[in-house]
């Protein structure tokens, strides 16, 4: 798809506070949720692998439109709107951080792992949008999964000891970041929203059976 130069006027009205209509290509001020109408990919449908489909995101879907969003991402460079970059948060720790943490009296009730991630699609309201991203210019976020297979949630450390029926669960944690997204099912408005990413791994009560099953139980 080419980009006419009227986009780039347009694209220019995003530092206004106000909107406008050329040409039926719609922009609306920054702080509305929809920046730009655009002409849409026709008969076009995302393949969502099903390990994505567990996590809510996808770094990789085999056939993302890379040439159509990197016309986007370059527009939005030349209006200079930044895409969305996490700090990575290991290149920032010392030998003395890591001496603190192996020497905390605090421990972890659930195993879980940083990482950086550069999502290509992500699900809001079971309908999964294409994140604006390309291997140059990448929207990139900081999460932290729970480890194991998510469809499998592990038990909480034996640390943690709870009176039975209850016992606890790890439990992956979401928080909402902003992303530079295209809305489907054409793909034809780009906005800016909130999506849900993995965020830590909690510890949870959970109930292993009814209490009204408690007095059948043996060693209860």
């Amino acid at each position: 798809m080419r980009m006419s130069t009227k986009i780039l006027l347009l694209l220019t009205l995003l530092q206004n506070y106000e909107t406008q209509e050329v040409n039926n290509f719609l922009i609306k001020i920054t702080d509305h949720p929809v920046l730009m109408k655009i002409n849409g990919i026709k008969n076009f449908n995302l393949t969502i692998p099903e390990e994505c489909k567990e996590l809510g995101f996808c770094e990789h879907i085999p056939n993302y439109p890379y040439d159509y969003v990197s016309e986007i991402i370059t527009l939005l460079s030349k209006a200079n709107i930044k895409l969305h970059a996490d700090v990575d948060p290991r290149e920032h720790i010392t030998q003395y951080d890591v001496e603190e943490i192996n020497n905390s009296e605090y421990e972890d009730l659930c195993s879980s792992q940083l990482e950086i991630i550069h999502p290509q699609v992500v699900r809001d309201n079971n309908k999964w949008y294409l994140i604006l991203n390309s291997k140059t210019n990448p929207q990139n976020y900081v999460i932290e999964k729970c480890r194991g297979n998510p469809s499998r949630p592990e038990r909480c450390s034996g640390k943690a000891y709870f009176t039975p029926p209850f016992y606890g669960k790890c439990v992956q944690k979401y928080i909402e970041r902003k992303m530079f997204a295209l809305k489907p099912p054409f793909y034809d408005y780009l906005v800016s929203i909130y999506f849900p990413i993995p965020s830590c791994c909690s510890c949870e009560v959970k109930r292993e059976y009814p209490l009204a099953d408690v007095k059948t139980r043996p060693n209860v």
